[in-house]
């Protein structure tokens, strides 16, 4: 077996003075197939440039890589040389197992002679930084310990036999390893080969520029969809007057639909006598009180009261099903001065409160934000309304409000005399508008 090197462990920029601490790596032949273990993994939401490796490999002091492109994870591995010369046919043996298991996942693989193998998975298919480690089975120990507090992991123990049942059954890619410092040939085969190279090199180099650009093409489209999906993503929850109106009935089909639910219950009712109704949103809340001689033996369907002598009762309301309001959104100060002017023709006295309208961002903070898909909806124009009136109010036309939706409609006592104040209809809702 080759002689363990270190690698180091690296979670972000290091300098000379402040160097990671170091990891053992391995090289296993399993199923006939050499595997590389002991790699420090980082992950990126775009597979990076050899350049920009390559300047993380000189920070990390490390020259073998092995990179892994997943549907959910992006991720590349680092480790020291083992070796002289290019890795040829050697893989990560931590990339071909991440999806075996259900994740997140930690398993730990006696290897023989002393030698464990320890490799743990985040939820989405992400090796940690720190979880491909080989060393003594205290190692392995001390890896599983610092990651019990971080992952609720699904552990999975077994033996070498086992491990080469799972490459056995592994479906995913081989992830091959690579080297940033040596060429893919050794220097005698470019001797031999050299003729042809030169004859090819035009061909190579305009390949290679071809396929670099060609990545710089799908990086760009790949960050520019993303933007457009956010955008998108955002426009689609950001709520406005067409939406709210369209999700709730027109002031007419609630009102009557509240009708039909109110004048549908009778005064009394087993000796309970109708106390109060309610109708707020897509049902009506009806009150009941016991009257002389009733008993809650007898009592209408509801909640009763603790003393016994109440009954609460929720009726949903027939609203037609799947029938979208409509969007008769108006600007908010006409919609407003529409209100006004539909109290004052029928005499009545409305009160109107207005939601604030959050102040604009500059141009340039709007655009950035946009682009980014942050910026924050602003809230829709509305006003909040509530009035009372003597009579029941079923005979009102709202035609002349647009963007006004009901809320509630409600009377506190049925049993009040006409002259008592109590006796009066309740109403509010909300105008929106653009």
């Amino acid at each position: 077996m080759v002689e363990p090197t270190f690698s180091g462990e690296y979670y972000g920029a290091s300098s000379a003075g402040d160097l990671p601490s170091v990891g053992r790596t391995e090289i296993v032949t399993i199923g006939r197939r050499k595997w590389l273990i002991g790699m420090r993994w980082r992950s990126y939401e775009v597979l990076p440039e050899r350049a920009e490796l390559v300047e993380e490999a000189e920070t990390m002091h490390t020259d073998w890589i092995a990179r892994r492109v997943g549907d959910e994870a992006i991720q590349v591995g680092f480790c020291a040389a083992v070796s002289n010369g290019w890795p040829n046919k050697i893989y990560s043996l931590a990339a071909l197992l991440a999806d075996s298991h259900k994740v997140p996942w930690a398993g730990a693989f006696e290897l023989g002679n002393g030698l464990w193998w320890y490799v743990a998975v985040r939820d989405n298919y992400g090796m940690m930084p720190d979880g491909d480690v080989v060393g003594t089975y205290d190692d392995i120990q001390r890896a599983r310990q610092e990651h019990s507090s971080l992952e609720d992991f699904n552990h999975v123990n077994g033996t070498r036999e086992q491990l080469e049942d799972l490459v056995a059954r592994a479906k995913a890619k081989r992830t091959p390893v690579e080297s940033l410092s040596t060429s893919r040939f050794s220097p005698s085969v470019m001797l031999g080969c050299a003729g042809v190279m030169v004859c090819a090199a035009g061909a190579y180099f305009g390949y290679q520029y071809y396929e670099h650009v060609q990545e710089l093409k799908r990086q760009a489209l790949v960050r520019l969809q993303i933007q457009v999906n956010a955008r998108k993503a955002q426009e689609a929850a950001a709520p406005s007057a067409g939406k709210i109106l369209r999700s709730l009935p027109d002031p007419a089909v609630w009102l009557d639909a509240c009708r039909n639910a109110v004048y549908g219950q009778p005064l009394w009712l087993h000796g309970w006598q109708l106390a109060a109704q309610h109708c707020v949103g897509p049902q009506l809340m009806v009150t009941w009180k016991r009257g002389p001689g009733a008993t809650i033996a007898y009592a209408p369907p509801g909640a009763v009261s603790e003393d016994g002598n109440g009954v609460t009762q929720v009726i949903p309301l027939p609203l037609p099903q799947g029938v979208p309001g409509t969007d008769d959104a108006v600007p908010i100060r006409e919609a407003r001065t529409r209100l006004i002017l539909w109290a004052q023709e029928h005499g009545i006295e409305v009160r109107m409160s207005g939601v604030p309208v959050a102040p604009k961002q500059s141009e340039v903070a709007t655009v950035a934000a946009a682009a980014l898909g942050t910026s924050t909806p602003e809230p829709v124009p509305s006003i909040q309304l509530s009035f009372s009136v003597p009579a029941a109010p079923f005979a009102l036309d709202f035609s002349s409000v647009p963007g006004l939706r009901l809320n509630e409609v409600s009377i506190d006592d049925v049993t009040a005399r006409a002259s008592d104040t109590s006796s009066g209809w309740k109403i509010s809702g909300v105008v929106y508008g653009r």
